[in-house]
């Protein structure tokens, strides 16, 4: 009696044990497949191109408000919704881009909004020098708006803000625009007494 006894009592610790070891493993699949989603996600974020609302100071997502919102021909307002790191530089990189190429010849000025922008690493700071020497060259402005306290200290210790200048760096999107119109004004004044100021008795 007491052999079948235990032999019933292994039996059923084995078949607990392998029941629980299941359980463990089907846990661990499911916190390794929610791990993996996340990280995909966050290498394809969410990458908005802004317009403003009409006699406001308020910019939304152009494909969302398709027709209703004001856009410029000279300049590209851009939302980056996720934190700026190696696993999606390539994603933001071509993505912005392909927005520049959308916009055509008449670009002058890209302005990033990044109040959703929580960090840059080391990788996102290379890859904006890239696209910052890149754009440099083709005569297009780069500026941000809305800069978290946190990414201002890696932009000012990685040299992209000495590169910018803190006069492309602006508190809001409005803010930005504003200067940008007021600057484009002075330079069609400058041209357009350009003659006058240049002259001199030789």
């Amino acid at each position: 009696y007491k052999s079948v006894w235990f032999k019933y009592y292994w039996i059923k610790k084995t078949i607990q044990l392998g029941y629980t070891g299941n359980q463990y493993f089907q846990t661990l699949k499911l916190v390794i497949l929610s791990l993996s989603m996340l990280i995909y996600r966050s290498t394809k974020p969410h990458f908005a191109v802004l317009g403003q609302v009409p006699n406001t100071h308020f910019y939304r997502n152009v494909s969302r408000f398709e027709g209703l919102l004001k856009t410029f021909e000279d300049v590209l307002i851009v939302r980056f919704d996720a934190e700026l790191y190696f696993a999606n530089i390539s994603f933001f990189k071509d993505k912005l881009e392909e927005f520049v190429l959308k916009k055509g010849d008449k670009l002058k000025l890209i302005l990033i909004d990044g109040e959703s922008i929580n960090s840059i690493d080391s990788s996102g700071i290379y890859m904006l020098k890239d696209v910052i020497n890149k754009f440099e060259n083709a005569k297009i402005e780069i500026a941000f708006s809305g800069m978290k306290g946190p990414v201002r200290d890696v932009l000012e210790k990685s040299g992209i803000m000495k590169k910018i200048s803190y006069s492309n760096c602006f508190m809001s999107i409005q803010e930005a625009i504003d200067a940008y119109e007021e600057r484009k004004k002075n330079k069609e004044i400058e041209g357009k007494y350009f003659k006058f100021i240049k002259q001199t008795n030789k």
